[in-house]
């Protein structure tokens, strides 16, 4: 028994000493001291700690202390299994990968998906144009299969046109409910006039600093509603990204951005509901349409490349992205998303999400959908 008890002992002083080893050369390199650490350096027994110091260069990871190195470094580990178990298990094209959440341990994590749901009363007062109006009650009665055969089976944004903004990143800031209806109001102010709005970049920061209290609903960084900002984008309007970066904290409203002379807003929007894929289809033809998902399951939070099916995908909604497309593969059709998770998550920042009439959703993708009018 104190045999044991000295051997383990004595393995956890090793592992100290190399993480601590690990931080002094890694923390050396990001200073421009010295050269990355190899494999024999650190420790040649441990290749998780190997792959560690790859992570942290790929992803330009900074560490306050030794303490959060080994959090960040236990919580990678607990990450790279459960990534490795899956795949090796996968009996469908549905893989899992790092990315730039991977070192974070899963109530850190699940602080980046704060995007409130909004069922209050207030949504049956949105102000929307009768022309979506009617458009989404003609869909919502669709009963004629001879309209939905008419439907091409595929749809890819990203190809059929050059509206769509590059993929960007909200870091740790759960700003999903500015990112998500900005890409989409990007995507329509070039398809309004491309030549004039084709360099557009909108800023996210605003939103997440000035509706900071909105009608007691977003909270900068914490938690906030796609609802509630576009109503607070239709009042307030928005500037450029160039006038108010994004620094991924909230900070401040600078009040100086409401006086700017480039300053941007929506007429109208509609909050809404599918019941079934072919409703959503028919509403996606004329464009992309901004949607809550349910992002706590490891096939979200890790996904690289596939299709995530609905028993991977469990939970409530809670993060926002925006659909682009659909498509079919083997007969097993899937929605095309954006992320705005940088290009390290999914297929260069991109997803797919099986389609699925039960439960609104794989993902809840149908909970809670919206449609922008500039």
């Amino acid at each position: 028994m104190i045999k044991q008890r000295t051997t383990q002992l004595i393995f956890g002083a090793i592992i100290t000493i190399a993480l601590f080893g690990a931080y002094i050369l890694i923390t050396q390199l990001q200073r421009g001291e010295n050269n990355f650490p190899n494999k024999e350096i650190l420790n040649g027994q441990d290749n998780d700690l190997y792959l560690f110091t790859d992570y942290i260069r790929d992803f330009n990871k900074i560490y306050e202390d030794i303490n959060h190195f080994k959090e960040a470094f236990t919580n990678f580990k607990e990450q790279l299994a459960q990534i490795q178990r899956f795949n090796s298990e996968s009996t469908t094209d549905l893989k899992l990968g790092l990315n730039q959440y991977s070192d974070l341990s899963q109530n850190d994590y699940s602080k980046i998906l704060q995007v409130a749901n909004f069922n209050g009363s207030e949504s049956n007062q949105v102000i929307s144009t009768d022309t979506v109006i009617q458009q989404i009650t003609e869909i919502d009665q669709v009963s004629d299969y001879r309209i939905l055969q008419q439907l091409p089976t595929s749809l890819d944004f990203r190809t059929k046109n050059n509206y769509l903004s590059p993929v960007k990143n909200q870091g740790k800031c759960a700003s999903a409910y500015a990112f998500a209806p900005m890409a989409l109001i990007e995507y329509l102010y070039r398809k309004n006039n491309y030549q004039k709005y084709k360099d557009i970049d909108f800023s996210e920061q605003y939103i997440v600093d000035c509706s900071n209290g909105y009608l007691s609903q977003n909270f900068g960084c914490i938690k906030g509603t796609v609802y509630h900002s576009l109503l607070f984008m239709q009042r307030y309007k928005f500037p450029l990204e160039k006038n108010y970066p994004y620094v991924g904290r909230s900070k401040k409203c600078d009040s100086s951005a409401f006086q700017s002379q480039e300053n941007y807003g929506i007429s109208s929007f509609l909050q809404f509901q599918v019941q079934f894929s072919s409703q959503l289809q028919q509403i996606v033809q004329e464009g992309p349409i901004v949607a809550l998902v349910a992002s706590q399951s490891p096939a979200f939070r890790s996904y690289k490349s596939g299709i995530i099916t609905p028993s991977r995908c469990i939970g409530n909604p809670d993060h926002a992205v925006l659909i682009i497309g659909y498509g079919i593969s083997y007969d097993k059709k899937y929605w095309i998303f954006s992320n705005s998770w940088g290009t390290s998550w999914g297929e260069n920042g991109f997803g797919k999400i099986e389609m699925n009439d039960l439960d609104f959703g794989t993902c809840m993708m149908y909970f809670e959908l919206y449609k922008i009018n500039i």
